[in-house]
């Protein structure tokens, strides 16, 4: 693992082509309501299925459709 966290900036989906098996991960995420609404998009755009992909924000509790970026 070493040397896998040493991007900076959102999350993307070049990022998580490169650093996961996203055709088989369980993603959690963890974070505000742009970086939520990145990773969404991210993957989204690999065809991961939302029953792979939970998340809780760093904000009041909201649903990713209504987050927006």
């Amino acid at each position: 693992m070493t040397g896998r966290c040493g991007a900076e900036g959102f999350v993307t989906a070049e990022l998580l082509r490169k650093w996961a098996p996203f055709d088989e991960t369980e993603f959690y995420c963890c974070g505000s309501r742009p970086f939520m609404a990145g990773a969404q998009a991210g993957l989204e755009s690999l065809n991961v299925p939302a029953s792979r992909v939970h998340y809780e924000f760093f904000e009041p509790l909201q649903d990713l459709a209504t987050a927006g970026p």
